[in-house]
């Protein structure tokens, strides 16, 4: 990985990343509750082939996280796009996991002349919990109403809470934990960063209602699901019924929501199997 570097877009600093050695374009959106480190296992298996760019998402991570809107769908969504009209990007490949999914479906629909593929892997787009597994459903319920669980990070339970989203437990290790814990509470705005997510969690499906029958079909785009993903049950069916019949669907074995670090490989192969055809 490269060093961090940042600019400023709607009013906000955006941290990021790049790194890659390729002759095409990846820009990598990582999940709710990560940061560009979410990227550090998938990246070394696809630098030969891009160059890749790895944001923090507003309010994650080194980004900064003022209060002045709700962290919402749109919010992060213009975000995204404002990057990617402030560095220039065009051509580009879009890769993203859960939030980063639809950030990459809806960036798709609207911006089709910069970007030529989308791979979505476990979109967050659902009425669901914007946390799955038991213990984050709760944590997700009571962080609409205050940011007092997002204030006290436990290790042993905040790991607890990732691991419902890994078929392998061991693929989320500890120093990755204390990343998380460590950079964005540097801030102390992060816990109402969070708080205003939780209380804006409609706004993911939303937004895919409206912007995913959109995507056209010069866009090439890929929905991955890990067979393990805590996505609700009617989540693929439900996005056949939403995205157009171009959009193609994978599933990715022996693997949880988190797929870039669960199955870093798996991943990375879909995206280039897909490019090489």
């Amino acid at each position: 990985m490269n060093t961090y570097m940042q600019t400023r877009v709607n009013d906000r600093n955006i941290s990021y990343w790049e790194t890659g050695r390729g002759e095409k374009t990846m820009l990598l959106l990582h999940t709710l509750r990560t940061q560009i480190e979410y990227a550090e296992r998938i990246v070394p298996l696809l630098a030969d082939n891009y160059r890749i760019i790895i944001p923090d998402l507003p309010g994650f991570g080194r980004s900064s996280k003022e209060l002045n809107k709700p962290y919402n769908a749109t919010l992060f969504i213009d975000t995204v796009s404002a990057l990617i009209k402030k560095l220039n990007l065009n051509d580009i490949t879009v890769v993203g996991e859960s939030i980063g999914g639809t950030i990459a479906l809806c960036l798709a629909a609207q911006m089709p002349n910069r970007i030529s593929h989308v791979y979505a892997f476990n979109p967050h787009d659902t009425m669901g919990s914007l946390i799955g597994g038991p213990i984050g459903k709760v944590v997700s319920y009571i962080g609409k109403f205050t940011e007092e669980p997002f204030k006290r990070d436990i290790p042993p339970l905040f790991k607890y809470i990732f691991q419902a989203g890994f078929a392998n437990k061991k693929n989320l290790s500890d120093e990755f934990v204390g990343k998380l814990i460590s950079v964005p509470s540097q801030d102390h705005r992060f816990p109402l960063v969070m708080k205003s997510m939780m209380k804006e969690a409609p706004s993911w499906s939303q937004i895919a209602d409206k912007e995913y029958p959109k995507i056209p079909n010069s866009v090439i785009t890929q929905v991955v699901y890990g067979d393990r993903d805590w996505s609700p049950n009617y989540a693929l069916e439900q996005n056949k019924r939403r995205l157009p019949n171009h959009v193609k669907f994978t599933s990715l074995q022996k693997t949880g929501h988190f797929s870039f670090l669960d199955n870093p490989a798996g991943s990375a192969n879909i995206i280039k199997a897909a490019q090489n055809h």
